[in-house]
């Protein structure tokens, strides 16, 4: 692989590291990737994730981009005040931009953790050039511009996230035992009591309009022919969120054509354990195949697909 720096956008402001494979292993018609900030977190990644994401991946022939969003890392702050949910979709798409100038790649996947997640999901929508998106841990993506509704839906999300890490999840007993020794996060669990009827714990039903405009927007993007790839770590609270506000039809989710839905149990939020990172290269990578599978190089990437998979026990990096 090879590793150079890109600066795009409008006075070049933008900052990133372009990770390309071997030129024996370069397939043209394979689209770019795209990593997005996680938060304040620049291009690296959370615990180095996106750096080791992006070799493993040009390993597989996939050319890799993961940049900085304007005032983090070295990219420089926008000075026209522009709202951030706007100038992120905007630069996303300046990203893809200078990946067609400078490789001659006309479709995109984008992959972000968290608010990377988010506006993955918000260029998808706008960017027909995007044909994948895998939305990790992603959160508040899902009922539009509705504050009301989003005050609604944060409330059901904390109760639900404090009852299924005591009661239910592989955290549990080490939940408990925070509890017992007064670690846990009263103010919190309590705000989120005083504002939620007991009903609402048993609850299963989406919240009505977050269901229609949620699926409605899903289904968009998979009926155009975008994959989509929503993965959520058990820890996770956008997985409550997900059931907050489409109910019994996350069920349903993996029966939408071009959409794939996977929870890590044991994960946190950001993959900390390396373990997880691993898992998570691999579900990439598996979900990753029917791009592979769809590229008439498909000889170089098969080989380039087992020097990745015979290396497996290779640590992530």
């Amino acid at each position: 692989m090879r590793e150079e720096v890109l600066q795009f956008g409008s006075k070049a402001a933008l900052v990133g590291i372009v990770t390309t494979p071997d030129e024996d292993m370069v397939a043209q018609s394979l689209p770019g990737i795209i990593l997005l900030n996680s938060g304040l977190v620049h291009r690296v990644g959370v615990n180095r994730l996106h750096v080791r994401v992006a070799r493993k991946l040009a390993r597989l022939g996939f050319p890799v981009l993961r940049f900085d969003l304007s005032g983090l890392g070295d990219s420089s702050v926008r000075r026209d005040h522009l709202p951030f949910e706007k100038s992120a979709v905007l630069e996303t798409r300046e990203a893809m931009d200078a990946m067609h100038r400078e490789m001659g790649l006309d479709r995109f996947v984008l992959m972000g953790l968290c608010s990377g997640a988010i506006v993955s999901f918000q260029t998808a929508l706008l960017d027909q050039r995007v044909v994948g998106t895998a939305l990790l841990n992603a959160g508040g993506h899902l009922h539009g511009n509705d504050e009301a509704l989003a005050e609604k839906l944060y409330r059901r999300v904390l109760i639900r996230h404090y009852l299924r890490m005591v009661v239910f999840s592989s955290f549990r007993l080490k939940n408990i035992s925070k509890i017992l020794k007064g670690q846990g996060d009263y103010r919190r669990i309590l705000s989120a009591l005083a504002n939620i009827r007991p009903g609402h714990l048993l609850k299963r039903k989406g919240k009505g309009s977050a269901r229609m405009h949620g699926l409605a927007e899903l289904q968009r993007l998979t009926r155009r022919g975008t994959r989509l790839f929503l993965l959520h770590s058990e820890a996770d609270e956008g997985l409550d969120y997900l059931h907050a506000a489409l109910g019994n039809d996350v069920r349903r989710l993996n029966e939408i054509e071009n959409l794939r839905f996977e929870v890590m149990k044991g994960a946190n939020h950001t993959f900390i354990m390396r373990w997880s990172q691993e898992q998570l290269f691999h579900l990439l990578q598996d979900w990753l195949s029917h791009f592979m599978e769809d590229c008439p190089d498909n000889s170089s990437m098969a080989h380039a697909n087992h020097d990745v998979s015979s290396a497996s026990t290779e640590s992530l990096g």
